[in-house]
């Protein structure tokens, strides 16, 4: 966590803001210490919180736009599952597009994208490219300066009954881009049928879910061979559903990892899942 703090706002950038929001209520801190900020966000997240940062480094310890570095080294995309259909699909728009993020994390029921630069551009220019972004991916309109998204390894309580973990699902700090790149791409907003690059998506179990089996990490990283897909899909919803794991945690195992590969395939992923799941449940 602290690792993908370092990777957006590099030390010496000025203010890391902290904000935990719930039932209406906020809560805000300021720290130029990036694990410090990490820290305020673990804790609050643990007390039932809804954890944020603000992206773009802040030079003032107040929370409008006036306070924010008026600059920045990455643009980002937030993609809703309601947008796209199915969070499948949220991702699914993320991997055809031709220009591949730097940072993914799963926010818990979509997804923020992240494109690092090699070079701090001026925020009008940022959030002209951001709002290509947005139309290429319909994503959300969340190219504001002051733009607060959630902290990968905290819990996403907004649906109290239903945590889930954010988390990072693609970190590759070795993809840094030229913003030429954005400039030429988002003049119309397009994206492409066919990905020019592809990226690699890989199933991490959350921290609190560190108990699983080896054998079964494996199985749902590296999917099942030809032949055994379905019979051992069932099986891995059936053990997860006795771990305890909710419905949205384990379509969010198959949209993401390897053992997800048959329900991908099918036009009708979504209908094949909840029967199987339906099935599983009725076996507990």
């Amino acid at each position: 966590m602290r690792d993908f703090l370092e990777f957006i706002q590099p030390e010496g950038t000025g203010f890391t803001e902290v904000r935990a929001i719930r039932d209406g209520r906020v809560r805000q801190w300021w720290t130029q210490d990036r694990q410090e900020a990490v820290d305020l966000a673990l804790a609050q997240s643990d007390q039932g919180w809804d954890s944020y940062y603000g992206v773009i480094p802040r030079i003032g310890e107040h929370g409008d736009s006036s306070a924010v570095l008026s600059m920045s080294r990455v643009l980002w995309a937030d993609l809703d599952a309601k947008e796209h259909g199915t969070k499948q699909a949220s991702l699914m728009a993320l991997i055809r597009y031709r220009v591949a993020p730097s940072v993914v994390v799963d926010s818990g029921h979509g997804y923020h994208a992240y494109w690092a630069l090699d070079e701090w551009v001026g925020w009008e220019d940022a959030r002209l490219a951001m709002i290509g972004l947005a139309k290429a991916l319909r994503g959300d309109h969340v190219y504001d300066q002051a733009r607060i998204l959630r902290i990968p390894g905290t819990t996403n309580w907004k649906e109290p009954e239903h945590p889930v973990q954010v988390r990072t699902i693609v970190f590759d700090t070795t993809n840094v881009r030229r913003f030429s790149t954005f400039e030429q791409e988002h003049a119309a907003g397009r994206v492409n049928e066919q990905p020019k690059e592809t990226i690699t998506v890989k199933y991490v179990p959350p921290a609190s879910r560190a108990d699983l089996p080896d054998w079964l990490v494996g199985l749902i990283r590296d999917g099942a061979p030809q032949g055994q897909r379905s019979e051992q899909c069932f099986k891995v919803m059936c053990h997860l559903a006795r771990r305890g794991w909710s419905d949205d945690e384990i379509r969010t195992v198959f949209e993401q990892g390897g053992i997800g590969e048959k329900m991908r395939e099918r036009r009708d992923g979504d209908r094949w899942f909840d029967r199987s799941m339906n099935r599983a449940r009725a076996q507990l």
